[in-house]
């Protein structure tokens, strides 16, 4: 048996997963002050890219 072989996540907890980033691209508090930081768009690239990973896409 391989050690370092870890179990898929569940797809709740994947669903979790999803719903947390999706907050994240909101008008939520994180995004109010990431867009003041002048790395707002690679901060912005970075969670859509998290975004589309969940959902399956490479």
């Amino acid at each position: 048996m391989d050690c370092e072989r870890k179990a898929p996540p569940s797809e709740e907890l994947v669903e979790k997963a999803r719903r947390a980033v999706a907050r994240l691209l909101t008008e939520s508090e994180w995004f109010h002050l990431w867009r003041e930081s002048k790395h707002f768009e690679e901060w912005k690239r970075g969670v859509e890219d998290l975004s589309r990973r969940l959902a399956g896409d490479p």
